[in-house]
């Protein structure tokens, strides 16, 4: 273990540098248990690179009392026995345990520290990227004897107070603190999925289990593990990009980006169908043909899938949700770190360039165009994924707000997302596009009386409320569909909605005004 405390402690800040550093969110959660009386300990746990020491570091500096905090760094040599032994004779208020999840006997004796060393007077602070260790021993040894504090999933909304970074950045490369290159490719990524996700889980399965019990990841390495975990998502993913083509990718839409190449007439999508039934090649481009042939290249089956037998992939499926990595919507899962499922998605997309079956049919320009369609279709996709996900997070701690997707069975058309005001049965319908551009076509749904009188039936909510949340500026139309800035909007919806339609927040209560602004507050500080 490496212990600093005393005036040793203050220097060794002052040369980590951070303190220009903004703070995460979750730090006012942190110090207000680290100054309570409550006798629990208090974890901060989550994958790395996402802020926890720093996090400690913040906090040291803010109780301002060096003679009082200890900072230990653990290491995979150490045991909870040296731990305890160090913890009796130190007489700090405040021991900051770094990396605490690395002692390999942790799980079984953590209660020994709630136990031993918290009182009114003390408190032990933890951080650990073995998330899965915190998860086992917060549900038995440490059951109600511990504060969980979660760092792996960070919204776009405080991504942007942090590092001041676009929604396309986010989308491209968030879900760490750390710079662009954690998931600039393929090598980074993988790279990133076995120190923080494959190790984390075979380390906590093998100090975990007794020594006579066995496994589902015994035997595995934490390279096996990354491979397995990687496709695993691959066929996540390769659902949801079939999924966005099913949906989205129309020939129509391929004429547009095509003519920025200056094709060739015998390929011109913009002449009549029955014209082009006579162009050589012509036909593969029709809307249906071109989805199937795709998707014939993506659903093609992996040979090394067998490798995966179902109870090893229901395992770490498991896994990956208590890690909080990959989140469920609907019947896939996908990852909660927007960079590492956008570089997932990517690199399955530049496979399709090389399958003869496209290669046959395509020049190389053609398959160029063609594969840069599909990714602005899945971006705008992912786009959505991110603003249902963040708001979802944003009104996490309101029970007066839901947020959803609409997309009834009964009819044509949906929502991207909907908030429903659950006080006063009023909502506010959303659609997400990837352009900078406001065209009529995009509030098509939102102007649909036929599905608006619908949903208001269907749910028993009226709509008071319409925004197209796009990439340009922010403009107001006669229909009073509101266009919104996608970043703008993000960074504090509540504002927005307030100033927009305020008829929205009418609460029946104080108590229940007073809970919705509470988030806006700490998006506003500093």
């Amino acid at each position: 273990m490496n212990i600093i405390k005393g005036n040793d402690l203050k220097e060794y800040l002052k040369d980590k540098n951070f303190v220009d550093f903004k703070k995460r969110f979750v730090f006012s959660d942190m110090m207000s248990e680290i100054k309570s009386h409550k006798e629990k300990l208090v974890a901060l746990y989550g994958l790395r690179r996402t802020g926890k020491t720093t996090l400690m570091y913040q906090a040291i500096q803010e109780l301002n009392n060096f003679d009082k905090c200890t900072f230990i760094q653990c290491s995979g040599k150490d045991t909870i026995d040296d731990l305890f032994k160090y913890l009796s004779k130190d007489n700090s208020n405040y021991f900051f345990i770094d990396e605490i999840t690395k002692i390999k006997d942790f799980i079984r004796f953590s209660s020994c520290l709630s136990d031993n060393f918290i009182n009114k007077n003390r408190k032990v602070i933890m951080s650990g990227t073995d998330s899965l260790g915190f998860n086992i021993a917060a549900s038995d040894e440490l059951y109600d004897r511990i504060t969980m504090l979660h760092t792996t999933y960070i919204p776009f909304y405080e991504y942007n107070y942090l590092l001041d970074k676009d929604i396309f950045t986010y989308m491209r490369y968030g879900g760490t603190l750390s710079d662009e290159n954690v998931f600039y490719n393929e090598e980074k990524t993988n790279e990133y999925t076995n120190t923080s996700i494959s190790k984390n889980i075979l380390h906590t399965y093998k100090y975990w289990k007794d020594e006579n019990e066995t496994s589902i990841f015994d035997n595995i390495s934490s390279s096996d593990m990354t491979s397995f975990i990687n496709r695993i998502i691959r066929q996540e993913d390769i659902k949801f990009i079939t999924k966005v083509l099913s949906d989205k990718f129309k020939a129509s839409e391929i004429s547009s980006v095509r003519q920025m190449y200056e094709v060739k007439a015998k390929t011109n999508l913009l002449l009549l169908e029955e014209e082009r039934e006579d162009i050589p090649d012509a036909k593969i481009f029709k809307a249906e043909s071109l989805r199937e042939k795709i998707r014939d290249v993506l659903l093609i089956k992996d040979e090394h899938d067998t490798d995966i037998n179902d109870d090893l992939a229901r395992g770490i499926k498991y896994n990956l949700l208590k890690l909080d990595v990959i989140k469920k919507q609907d019947d896939t899962f996908y990852l909660i770190q927007p960079g590492m499922r956008y570089c997932h998605i990517k690199a399955i997309v530049e496979t399709i360039k090389e399958n003869p079956i496209l290669k046959n049919n395509f020049s190389k320009k053609d398959i160029e165009m063609i594969c840069e369609k599909i990714m602005q279709d899945i971006e705008g996709h992912l786009l959505e994924n991110i603003c249902i996900t963040d708001l979802q997070d944003y009104y996490r701690m309101d029970i007066g707000i839901n947020v959803n997707k609409y997309n009834p069975n009964a009819l044509a058309g949906e929502f991207d997302i909907v908030l429903e005001n659950k006080v006063n049965k009023k909502a506010i319908a959303l659609e997400v596009k990837r352009s900078d551009k406001a065209i009529e076509k995009q509030k098509k749904w939102l102007n649909n009386k036929e599905l608006c009188d619908f949903y208001n039936l269907d749910t028993g909510y009226n709509i008071v409320g319409k925004y197209v949340l796009y990439n340009g500026g922010n403009l107001t139309n006669d229909d009073n569909v509101v266009y919104k800035n996608m970043s703008d909007f993000l960074k504090a919806p509540m504002n927005n909605i307030n100033i927009d339609f305020p008829e929205f927040n009418r609460l029946n209560t104080d108590a229940n005004k007073d809970k919705i602004f509470e988030i806006d507050n700490n998006v506003e500080r500093e």
